[in-house]
């Protein structure tokens, strides 16, 4: 269930030590090799089903016990679908609080899958230079050379089961960076995981009051749900220029933001929308459901059924899954 061979590590020359920021000199070039980079080309649909093809090989290991055509899980789905649902309490006022999320169960378990209109395209297009900033700064971070071809569709993923009160998750992350100084075993503990991010310096209290309302606030929650203690931040400047690096904690990320989010009305709202899910599809187990919040009713989250969508599960997932390869030719 382990494959290291693409495992970024962490290069010990970025790694500041302490609370103590590390100034770059020279600065590091985000646009340097920029006519050399394969931007990121990957949709939600693409990890889905990337994810969907990981279950179908592993399959003997992720079964019930004393069960043989049963997952050990309740819901499995990606680690974006989760983020969307703890980000919505903090997202009222946001173009971004539109969320639409499909839901199916299928052999006793419930997948469950965003769903993003059919400008993500679109959107991708738009944000690919400051994407391609994120890229670029990991290929620095893990010792790459700047100068080198960066593909940016090549990513480290694990797949994570987390408890949750009585529901059992299941769900892929993008692995940016580990230290391996820390690193034990075949990747069962997270602690040796760092994630790795870059943002521009703030030049005002309005970005800064951005950065701790909404991007700490994100940045909590993608490291919560993947059990990943540190983030490797670099801050740039407006040439796209690495200025300085800092270490930041998981679990102090809250308080830097001067308790404008709380980390309890994330996690408590994941929970009761998850209930909400279970409750739902297990009532009409062959229904597609829609859980839908608009940006002109975001107090609510909506449930009807999706009659434009038959199934959200593939077919060859359907007839691969408890089935053996020789069954299945």
């Amino acid at each position: 269930m382990f494959n290291n061979s693409m495992m970024p590590k962490l290069s010990s020359n970025y790694i500041p030590y302490g609370t103590t920021s590390l100034e770059m000199e020279p600065p590091l070039d985000l646009k340097r090799g920029w006519d050399r980079i394969n931007g990121f080309t990957a949709t939600t649909a693409d990890t889905f089903n990337d994810f969907l093809q990981w279950i179908i090989k592993n399959q003997n290991q992720l079964k019930a016990k004393n069960s043989s055509d049963k997952l050990m899980v309740d819901i499995l789905c990606t680690r974006g679908t989760l983020k969307s649902v703890m980000l919505a309490p903090y997202t009222f006022h946001q173009l971004s609080c539109e969320m639409i999320i499909l839901a199916q169960s299928f052999k006793g378990s419930i997948y469950m899958k965003y769903k993003y209109e059919d400008h993500e395209g679109e959107m991708k297009d738009n944000s690919s230079c400051y994407e391609s900033y994120g890229h670029k700064f990991q290929q620095y971070m893990t010792g790459g050379n700047p100068d080198d071809v960066l593909e940016c569709d090549c990513q480290f993923r694990c797949v994570l089961n987390l408890h949750l009160n009585e529901l059992s998750l299941l769900y892929p992350i993008a692995i940016h960076g580990v230290d391996e100084s820390l690193l034990q075993g075949n990747l069962t503990d997270t602690r040796a995981f760092v994630s790795i991010k870059e943002t521009k310096e703030k030049v005002d209290w309005f970005k800064q009051d951005s950065f701790e309302k909404y991007t700490l606030n994100k940045w909590w929650i993608e490291n919560q749900l993947a059990g990943i203690p540190r983030l490797l931040m670099g801050t740039r400047n407006e040439h796209a220029k690495v200025h300085t690096l800092q270490m930041m904690h998981t679990d102090v990320m809250p308080s830097m933001a001067k308790e404008k989010w709380k980390p309890s009305v994330c996690i408590n709202f994941l929970e009761r929308f998850l209930s909400f899910v279970m409750e739902k599809v297990t009532s009409e187990p062959n229904q597609v459901h829609r859980f839908e919040r608009s940006a002109s009713d975001s107090n609510y989250i909506t449930h009807l059924y999706d009659t434009n969508v038959t199934d959200i599960l593939p077919m060859w997932y359907k007839t691969r899954l408890f089935t053996s390869e020789k069954d299945s030719v």
